[in-house]
């Protein structure tokens, strides 16, 4: 995984399923259980992914999770 940089000064990693981020990046809080997420570009889509500092997707580890997926057709 390959690191980068958030706007408190922290290094969090990149997963390889996403972009990694040209220049610093906010972080948020999750609307649910409060962690600290960074909202990253997936490769694949382009679209918005949760990702907490370790590398890990927010929606495979907060307890919430399935309530935030979207029903597939």
């Amino acid at each position: 995984m390959t690191p980068y940089s958030t706007t408190g000064g922290e290094t969090w990693l990149c997963p390889p399923w996403a972009i990694v981020p040209a220049a610093r990046i906010d972080t948020r809080t999750c609307r649910s259980c409060g962690a600290r997420v960074a909202w990253l570009k997936t490769v694949k889509t382009g679209s918005l992914a949760p990702v907490e500092a370790s590398g890990e997707s927010h929606f495979a580890r907060c307890p919430d999770g399935p309530s935030w997926r979207k029903a597939k057709p």
